[in-house]
């Protein structure tokens, strides 16, 4: 079991502007760690540095050219309500200028009329916007100052537990010999994000670093879910080259004391994506992309799947439903940019490769394996990841080509109702839809 443990040191940072199979995985060392715990400064009184919205978002629309990034806002039915209200050409007096080319949005926002943006790679930052007021609650940096020159902790998603409590992956290892905690990343760290401060609590998930082959490979934290009392995190599990990779596994934390613990899935390989699923509070979706030394296609294939994990109040993972692409030759890898639907069917990607240059859109039933085409798109990686309101059946899905195309309807009775376009004068490519709710 890993423990978070705590402890408080120097002024690390400033934030400019506010405050059913399966098997147990091994444990670790560590546990609530901590970076240290200055961060954001200031009350609630913000400083506006965006338009104020007039009207009610339900969903952000993340566009990129990896070099520049733009968050659009849509209303509950789909229609525009903001075309690139934060943009790489924002400025506020602040911790980071601008929004950097390596963006990416919680998997599960507050839901409280503000927005969270992560910049990722080489930035390390979080922020929190108000988007009723335009204004800055204020931004967190997510690593120290390393040794190691390069060092970027890559913050990969966020996810709420409560108004004064939020943890963040790091997904990027340090290559120090013995780092400090604030730099050593392959962790989860906490952050108020009412002050946007560090509190001073991490989980340190280095023990789950294996060697494979004679390759140390990292055990890589991406997505979040909150299920209960636990926190699920997929592990990418990946070589400091990316051609090294852990055998399938996510990672049970305790909220309350910071205790993790692995759960392996069989058979697959670089597991980080999970989702959660509407309506269900101890279930998510695992996505696992797979993996390959030379990035053959065919060989992730192999080692794809999906997977349904279930936790129950004692924090015990178990696998209820699973399908791997491997196991039916006639069907499509249909494993990316995964959208849950309910507890058995998703909207699932899979990504045109060297071979064959087209992206698919499936609705796939992971209790039969039935795919359903939902559309197709010339070229690769075109279409990003969705979001589903099961409330309203509303489906959107970007297309970094076209915009955000909108469907309604459930499973097999999708329709396409309109495309968005969104991000048009930058010439920028929608990759992500979120929800605010």
């Amino acid at each position: 079991m890993i423990r978070i443990y705590s402890w408080m040191c120097a002024a690390l940072l400033l934030a400019g502007c506010g405050s059913a199979s399966g098997t147990d995985g091994a444990g670790g060392t560590g546990g609530l760690g901590a970076t240290s715990g200055a961060g954001g400064a200031g009350g609630q009184v913000l400083a506006q540095v965006l338009d104020p919205i007039d009207g009610d978002p339900a969903f952000a629309v993340l566009s990129t050219d990896f070099t520049s990034s733009a968050i659009s806002l849509l209303e509950e039915d789909g229609t525009l309500l903001a075309d690139e209200w934060l943009t790489s050409g924002s400025t506020w007096p602040t911790l980071v200028a601008a929004l950097s080319g390596d963006v990416a949005l919680p998997t599960k926002q507050m839901g409280d009329g503000s927005i969270v943006v992560i910049d990722r790679l080489n930035t390390d930052v979080v922020s929190r916007f108000d988007m009723t007021t335009g204004g800055l609650f204020g931004q967190v940096r997510t690593q120290g100052t390393s040794s190691v020159a390069a060092f970027s902790s890559n913050p990969h998603d966020c996810v709420f537990v409560n108004e004064s409590s939020a943890w963040v992956s790091r997904y990027e290892p340090s290559f120090e010999e013995a780092p400090e905690p604030e730099v050593a990343g392959t962790d989860l760290l906490e952050i108020d994000p009412r002050a946007m401060m560090l509190t001073g609590n991490r989980v340190d998930l280095s023990s789950f670093n294996e060697e494979v082959d004679g390759v140390m490979a990292y055990a890589r934290p991406d997505r979040l879910v909150r299920l209960g009392d636990f926190l699920l995190t997929g592990l990418d599990g990946l070589s400091a080259d990316f051609t090294a990779a852990l055998p399938g596994k996510v990672v049970v934390v305790e909220i309350a004391t910071g205790d993790a613990t692995g759960f392996s899935l069989p058979g697959v390989k670089a597991c980080g994506m999970v989702v959660p699923i509407p309506g269900v509070d101890n279930r998510a979706f695992v996505s696992c992309r797979g993996a390959s030394p030379t990035f053959d296609a065919v060989e992730q294939r192999m080692t794809a799947g999906l997977f349904v994990v279930e936790i129950d109040r004692d924090g015990v993972a178990s696998i209820v439903r699973s399908w791997l692409p491997s196991s039916d030759p006639g069907a499509a890898s249909s494993v990316g940019n995964i959208v849950p639907l309910n507890d058995r069917e998703v909207i699932a990607v899979a990504n045109g490769d060297f071979v064959t240059t087209t992206d698919e859109a499936y609705v796939l039933d992971v209790e039969t394996g039935d795919q359903i085409l939902l559309f197709s798109i010339p070229g690769s990686f075109e279409i990003g990841e969705g979001a589903y309101d099961p409330e309203s059946e509303l489906l959107l899905i970007p297309v970094s080509t076209e915009g955000v195309r909108m469907y309604g309807g459930d499973g097999s009775t999708f329709e396409l109702i309109d495309t968005v376009e969104v991000s048009q004068s930058s010439g920028l490519g929608a990759i992500v839809v979120s929800s605010l709710r």
